[in-house]
């Protein structure tokens, strides 16, 4: 059966449909219509030359035009009804307050002798002009409380996410690291006991496989520590903070060389997770270096208002697709990193208010992370 539309009418029915759509609020209307009404209603009460009434009429009716935004504004969204009680409400008491200044004005007036020939133009005016003033600002109040409603939703909504996420990630580390910990057990007493067969190499791979899994778990703990001390900085010493990183990595790599070249004193304002970051950058120039002799430089350079430490190996590289993850802010399917190490990198150095950089080759990697100096 065919679906093709009669001609000249496709154009037709989606602003037909919208049209269907729109519901114009009657109370807004009504109020519009009888402002209107009272200022077409001096051509007949107040009989004045065609010139003279178009200016009169003409006028107020001008200063009733923006209601119509807010006619429009209300009929097209959702909840008109709650939505043309607030404005009407607003239009309505700047509509009296307009008309109402120019009756006093007329009453102080009238104290002093001065006399008017006509009232019903200025009072109607003042009306008008109020009642305009007043949609508009009425629909810039509903704005204000819709947007206001729908942050504090989203403040609700990222509170109990933030929950969840903290319970999840808590019952599984501790999960996790309790059954790793049963697991490492085993495979060593096996390994230890066991030749160098095909099978053994295979159970090697296996517990390596382990400790990755092992890192990230403990890197979800640093993630955590993160939500929760987000915007916290404290000052110290990069210097010893370093030294601690570079020796904790030379004992789980002692084949790895760290040379380090850095200045006696060199004081930040950073993340507490710092210490982390730096361990992270280290350990990942080591873990994805398969030479025998591996090398790592680190060099700290400093001006007046950032610390920038560099470091770089001559490994294996890293993939462009993982560092590519990292622009992106978020892990896709097709994107995405091996691990957590160098979000935890990226994120405590946005924390510390300072940036980082990563630049890799088939020659090696180079990450680059700078601090606010104190």
């Amino acid at each position: 059966m065919s679906t093709d539309t009669p001609e000249g009418t496709g154009g037709r029915l989606p602003r037909l449909a919208r049209a269907a759509q729109y519901r114009p609020p009657l109370l807004l209307v009504a109020g519009w219509g009888a402002l209107t009404g009272v200022a077409l209603s001096q051509a007949v009460v107040d009989p004045e030359p065609p010139a003279v009434q178009v200016f009169e009429i003409g006028v107020p009716l001008l200063l009733l035009l923006p209601i119509g935004y807010a006619v429009r504004y209300v009929g097209g969204s959702e909840r008109a009804t709650e939505r043309q009680s607030r404005i009407l409400l607003v239009a309505s008491l700047f509509a009296v307050i307009g008309a109402g200044v120019v009756f006093l004005t007329y009453l102080s007036a009238l104290a002093d002798g001065v006399r008017f020939h006509e009232l019903l133009f200025p009072i109607l005016t003042g009306a008008a002009t109020g009642a305009s003033v007043g949609s508009l600002a009425g629909v810039n109040y509903d704005q204000v409380r819709e947007t206001r409603a729908e942050l504090e939703a989203e403040l609700r909504r990222g509170r109990r996410l933030n929950q969840r996420l903290t319970v999840v990630n808590r019952v599984l580390r501790h999960n996790v690291r309790n059954t790793l910990a049963l697991v490492f057990g085993l495979l060593d007493q096996v390994l230890d006991g066991a030749d160098d067969t095909e099978d053994t190499a295979r159970l090697r791979r296996a517990r390596s496989a382990l400790e990755t899994l092992h890192s990230n778990t403990e890197n979800a703990l640093h993630v955590e520590h993160l939500w929760d001390r987000e915007t916290e900085t404290v000052l110290t010493d990069l210097e010893p903070m370093l030294a601690t990183a570079c020796e904790r990595v030379r004992e789980e790599a002692p084949a790895a060389t760290i040379d380090v070249s850095a200045p006696s004193s060199v004081r930040v304002r950073a993340h507490p997770l710092l210490p982390v970051a730096l361990e992270e950058i280290l350990e990942n120039a080591v873990e994805h270096n398969d030479a025998e002799a591996l090398t790592v430089e680190v060099v700290v350079t400093r001006d007046n208002e950032w610390a920038t430490i560099t470091v770089a190996d001559d490994g294996n590289g890293i993939p462009e697709s993982e560092i590519e993850s990292l622009g992106l802010d978020e892990e896709t399917p097709l994107q995405h990193t091996s691990g957590v190490g160098l979000w935890v990198i990226k994120w405590v150095a946005e924390a510390s208010d300072g940036d980082w950089a990563i630049r890799s080759t088939d020659d090696g990697t180079t990450v680059e992370l700078r601090i606010p100096r104190e």
